[in-house]
């Protein structure tokens, strides 16, 4: 099964979950619903300042090698992240592969980094259900779809930094991010911290 299959169906079962089991546990009101989407940030850790280690392939010599070198990282040290929190992992299936980020600005190894680092951070969200809480949001006021998505996009660059730190600055990362989402990717490359990628209780408090 193709990856995106693989993990269309992984969301399809998070979903599931959510509205079974979760819903129960986030009643309440809308805005409490609402907050509550992003509570698993929370549990992981903070990631580290760090920079491209020297014995990685040079992007200017061969920048298909030092892709292939990106590809991983991001799902390895996030890996660290979730069983460090006490949280189960699951590889995701199939080839990894690089989907380029329209951004601003000619840096290339930093439009890899980052565009390594949004898939990864997509992939996290749904191992941690945060889609299907998204979902019973959506069904409870469906006039917010367009709210909940953008903040959905938010969430994920901003943990796009949050990983992407641990290559490079956040100001080379947020140069390379389409322009909607460079403070967000910037807000996670400085802090460090997965619970400040919460976006939906900061937007409705």
């Amino acid at each position: 099964m193709p990856l995106l299959g693989r993990w269309g169906l992984v969301l399809g079962v998070a979903i599931l979950f959510a509205v079974v089991i979760l819903g129960g546990n986030l009643v309440g009101g809308d805005e409490s619903r609402v907050n509550a989407i992003a509570e698993p940030l929370s549990e992981l850790p903070s990631f580290p300042v760090g920079t491209i280690p020297a014995d990685a392939p040079n992007p200017e010599r061969d920048l298909s090698a030092f892709t292939n070198w990106v590809l991983p990282r991001p799902f390895a040290d996030w890996e660290r992240a979730f069983k460090e929190a006490g949280r189960p992992w699951a590889e995701p299936e199939g080839p990894l592969l690089l989907v380029r980020i329209s951004g601003d600005g000619p840096d290339v190894v930093a439009a890899t980094v980052f565009a390594s680092g949004l898939q990864s951070a997509d992939y996290v969200i749904t191992l941690l259900g945060i889609p299907g809480r998204i979902e019973l949001a959506r069904r409870e006021k469906p006039d917010t779809q367009a709210e909940l998505q953008r903040q959905r996009d938010e969430m994920v660059a901003c943990l796009a930094g949050v990983w992407g730190r641990t290559l490079m600055a956040p100001a080379r990362l947020a140069a390379v991010a389409p322009a909607p989402r460079a403070q967000s990717v910037r807000l996670g490359a400085e802090i460090g911290d997965p619970s400040v990628c919460d976006t939906f209780t900061t937007d409705g408090s």
